[in-house]
Order: structure tokens, then C-alpha cells, then sequence
């Protein structure tokens, strides 16, 4: 888990999956996602 990263920390970053939202839909989906490979997943979230 990455917290507090800048843009341009990830810019040139490769993932498999972007997915916006962390609710409760998104980490069930992002739960079997990652189960069936090994994937690069990036959560973008709101926050404070």
C-alpha cells in the first residue's frame, strides 16, 4: 500500500488494472481480481 504518493511518482508506472474507489463493490471485485494473477493494480481514492 502506497499513501501520499504525487502524480509524477506514477506517471510513467505500468498497471494491469485502475481502478477509482475503494468501496465495497470495488474491493470485491479487486480481490478476485488479484487472486487469478499476479497484477499491478492502482486504487485511485479521494481523500483528505
Amino acid at each position: 500500500m502506497v499513501l501520499g504518493i504525487r502524480p509524477e511518482q506514477i506517471a510513467n508506472e505500468h498497471f494491469d488494472l485502475v481502478a477509482v474507489g475503494s468501496g465495497f463493490g470495488s474491493a470485491f471485485f479487486l480481490h478476485a481480481f488479484a487472486k487469478q494473477r499476479k497484477a499491478r493494480i492502482l486504487v485511485l481514492e479521494w481523500g483528505r
